[in-house]
């Protein structure tokens, strides 16, 4: 499993007529171990391929996805339309950097799946930066068979906050307009268990963007999936902010800016 990083920007943040220098860091949490699945098929263009897959839907002929190297052995012409072989996704204005832990060369599992029945991912985040705390969380995941899993954002004290989502897409064509807040990559194709077929069929990752609560400390966040569907989790990423001192603020007036991702509710 490869090392995931921290990445420093610096930038303004203006919250609620405040604003005040803030050094942030986008942090890739490690969720390697909720990971119980092996959903994307890879290797060399040159084969072997990996041929132990588990399925995201249950299905060992078509339930998995492909990385570039691999997709190049099976179809050459489809195979810039797959998952990039490191798992590094360049930030957009929608999204920061993104690395999923998943590579080419790693034959093991790469997601956590609920499996077609109850399933629960319990993924720990780390403390942020000494004066930080997360403005904004990312979930990198996708659906199949109308899953609705609830997620939680636990804390060091008090409640949890809950958001219940419905219906996680997998087909990327649904997007916008599915509930997920970005697209984070579309149009992928699918490879059966062993990696020996090929069906393009555009499935794609989704982003989910969460805003936790500012005066406490998220400690993990959850994925529960009751019933019908599968959901695959496939990667976490958090956005800090500094925790501004006294002194370091300056009143906008009435009329200041608000800059914060959207909070579900």
């Amino acid at each position: 499993m490869k090392n995931l990083s921290v990445k420093i920007v610096t930038g303004t943040i203006v919250s609620l007529g405040l604003v005040y220098a803030a050094s942030a860091a986008t942090i890739q949490v490690d969720i390697s171990s909720a990971f119980n699945a092996d959903i994307i098929v890879n290797g060399p263009s040159s084969g072997p391929l990996d041929a132990t897959q588990n399925s995201y839907n249950g299905s060992p002929s078509d339930g998995n996805l492909i990385t570039q190297s691999a997709a190049a052995l099976l179809n050459p012409a489809l195979a810039p339309d797959n998952l990039p072989d490191d798992g590094v996704f360049a930030a957009t204005a929608d999204h920061p950097l993104i690395e999923l832990a998943y590579d080419n060369s790693d034959d093991g599992f790469n997601a956590w799946n609920s499996g077609g029945g109850n399933g629960q991912a319990d993924l720990a985040m780390p403390a942020p930066p000494t004066n930080e705390f997360y403005k904004t969380i990312h979930l990198i995941m996708f659906g199949v068979g109308g899953a609705d899993p609830v997620i939680r954002l636990l804390y060091d004290s008090g409640p949890a906050d809950e958001f219940a989502l419905n219906n996680i897409p997998d087909g990327s064509s649904g997007f916008p307009g599915n509930g997920a807040d970005f697209l984070l990559i579309g149009g992928l194709d699918r490879a059966s268990n062993d990696g020996t077929t090929f069906n393009s069929r555009g499935v794609g990752l989704f982003g989910y963007s969460f805003t936790p609560d500012p005066n406490r400390t998220l400690v993990e966040v959850e994925v529960d999936k009751d019933g019908g569907g599968f959901v695959s989790v496939l990667g976490l990423v958090g956005e800090t902010a500094v925790i501004p001192e006294p002194g370091s603020l300056a009143l906008l007036g009435l009329g200041g800016l608000l800059l914060a991702k959207r909070s579900r509710g």
